[in-house]
């Protein structure tokens, strides 16, 4: 009990203390269309909760973020284990990652995409834009240590309510590569656009390399996922849009994934990266 309660303590005092550790993003680096000329980004440590259950996924050629749903169980976009159409799903997943390393790196050992997509679809069309999910099973329950999220469920009719109601705020966080593959998160965002695909558009600044972080909030003692962040599209204006599939989709896909009933298939491998240490644990 008492262990739980300073874990608590811990998780709650680690995100409101976010802006004694953190740096600014605004003018540090190139800016990005998406960001409509203001980078409202930070740079949270990654080695603290809330933070380090938002992990790098490490595909030996490119770099995607995920969340940790699980012990051993990691939530992504499903574009990210393809390769021009072919899979591609050798990846290690990477906790508390930083430009130098990482607390814990860990190999997939299992993965299950989303039924229904379709990877030149997703690039070619929009007709399974609310399919850009995935989940990676991991080798080690790492989520025992660091914790995971859950993700919130929606009223399907009106998707919204649940932030509006509690007066709840987003934050949209990843590995946007722009900042050396640091973990940026932009806190207080909004959304703008919902669509019966069970996808949204939204205003979190996020860019390549943030495909599969979240949207997500705090509620209680709980951290939740809205949505996950999925593409930049094309925008009607001079700025691309941020598109996200939303919880909709994601609560009956992680209930499927717990229960048995997503199938899951084993991952590929490959030989492991050696461009970075682990601060802490060693790869498995």
């Amino acid at each position: 009990m008492i262990g739980a309660l300073v874990a608590l303590l811990v998780a709650v005092k680690g995100y409101e203390a976010y802006q004694r550790h953190v740096a600014r993003a605004d003018g540090a680096v190139p800016m990005l269309p998406q960001f409509r000329e203001h980078d409202d980004r930070i740079f949270p440590q990654s080695a603290l909760l809330p933070w380090r259950m938002i992990g790098r996924v490490d595909f030996a050629g490119h770099l995607c973020s995920g969340t940790l749903v699980g012990p051993d169980l990691v939530l992504t976009a499903a574009h990210c284990l393809f390769k021009e159409g072919v899979l591609d799903s050798a990846a290690h997943f990477e906790v508390g990652a930083n430009a130098i390393g990482y607390l814990d790196r860990v190999r997939v050992t299992e993965i299950a995409v989303a039924p229904d997509y379709d990877d030149i679809r997703f690039v070619e069309t929009s007709e399974v834009d609310g399919e850009d999910w995935a989940f990676l099973r991991l080798a080690r329950p790492v989520g025992a240590e660091h914790g995971w999220m859950d993700v919130a469920v929606l009223d399907p009719e009106d998707p919204a309510s649940i932030l509006r109601d509690n007066r709840l705020s987003l934050t949209g966080a990843g590995y946007t590569s722009d900042p050396d593959n640091r973990l940026s998160a932009h806190v207080d965002c909004a959304i703008h656009t919902w669509f019966n695909d069970e996808t949204l558009f939204h205003r979190c600044d996020m860019g390549p390399g943030a495909s599969g972080g979240p949207l997500f909030f705090r509620d209680g003692a709980r951290w939740l996922i809205f949505a996950l962040h999925s593409a930049q599209v094309d925008g009607e204006g001079r700025y691309p849009d941020l598109m996200a599939v939303d919880a909709r989709a994601l609560d009956p896909a992680l209930r499927a994934a717990l229960d048995g009933s997503l199938p899951f298939r084993p991952a590929m491998s490959h030989p492991p990266r050696t461009t970075l240490d682990a601060v802490a644990s060693p790869a498995d």
